[in-house]
């Protein structure tokens, strides 16, 4: 590389820096990031409205000329998600961890109106209320080119979308799909029975593995040793559609954590973990009924026995990556 090649690209890391920074300080508390985000100088982020709320994870990566944009609700983006160039992304969408998009993918929460009154044009509608219907996207999913995904729909985790496919409905998790609109060509892997208990060294188990782990740690697999770090403050995960009494969890972390542990429409039970290794039981007795607790489809907690824990941050930062910890197991049992 030239002298004069290696000034041109300190400038231009130079100048997206300050860019970045710009950006924070004009959303101010309306946009919260984690580190190592890049995004290139021609794409265009906006928070238009005060309870608007746009939230970017470690590592995430955008392309040139593309768009993010939030009204008056929230959109979040995972660690190590990657977008590529001429992307259009708008209003109250979720994207999980670990995703890959491909150029000239559109989504949007909202969308006209026109049945409202059908006899007024569409913009006259629109001023009696728009459509909005939330985008929930799981981890380890791989969008192709062009992709269009219509507002409301639910794409389940390692989904695969082949190009040019416009999603109507519902993804099912590891799923093939292509075409207008799209449909099911294909599986990543037979995701319909789990397991009464999985385990981070188990490679069968790891789809089970819902959300909220750091898929990092795939690449270098020593890295397992202790357990999957879990970097969200709220992990799932799935487990046979079997009647057992008891959930048993075990894990490492440097630090005690509060938990809040739920099986399916369950209330929170409240448990605390020790410094290093632990082993947490919870009985199902113990836990009562509640309504929708979490955004998984209906087909989904139908087949399987949902588990989510939830950690309490203490921390007032903005740090995205606070309490982490990992998880070696999760399981049912009966006495």
């Amino acid at each position: 590389m030239t002298l004069l090649n290696r000034i041109i690209k300190k400038l231009m890391k130079a100048y997206l820096d300050l860019k970045f920074v710009w950006l924070k300080i004009i959303l101010g508390d309306k946009f919260k990031s984690g580190k190592d985000i890049n995004i290139k100088n021609t794409t265009r982020i906006e928070v238009y409205d005060k309870k608007g709320e746009l939230i970017i994870n470690d590592g995430f990566s955008i392309g040139y000329n593309s768009e993010l944009y939030v009204w008056n609700n929230r959109m979040v983006i995972g660690t190590n998600t990657s977008i590529n160039d001429n992307c259009k992304i708008y209003g109250n969408v979720t994207i999980g961890s670990n995703c890959l998009f491909a150029s000239n993918i559109y989504m949007s929460s909202g969308s006209h109106t026109f049945l409202s009154n059908k006899y007024l044009p569409i913009k006259a509608q629109d001023r009696l209320g728009t459509v909005d219907k939330p985008i929930l996207i799981e981890d380890d999913c791989w969008f192709g080119f062009g992709v269009v995904i219509m507002a409301g729909v639910y794409i389940g985790k390692g989904a695969i979308i082949g190009s040019n496919s416009v999603v109507t409905k519902d993804i099912y998790p590891y799923t093939i799909n292509a075409g207008v609109p799209s449909k099911v060509i294909g599986k990543r892997i037979d995701f319909k029975d789990s397991f009464n208990e999985i385990n981070c060294f188990n490679e069968e188990h790891y789809p089970y593995f819902y959300r909220g782990i750091n898929y990092k740690q795939f690449e270098e697999h020593n890295s397992i040793k202790d357990g999957l770090e879990v970097i969200n403050k709220t992990a799932v995960f799935l487990l046979s559609k079997s009647v057992l009494t008891k959930i048993k969890l075990s894990g490492f972390s440097n630090k005690i954590i509060n938990f809040e542990i739920a099986l399916n429409n369950s209330s929170y039970i409240k448990r605390t973990t020790s410094k290093r290794y632990f082993e947490i039981i919870v009985d199902t007795s113990e836990i009562s009924e509640l309504d929708d607790f979490v955004k998984i489809p209906k087909k989904i907690k139908d087949e399987f026995n949902i588990v989510i824990i939830k950690t309490a941050s203490k921390s007032k930062q903005n740090n995205l990556k606070e309490n982490n910890w990992k998880i070696r197991s999760v399981g049912l049992y009966d006495n």
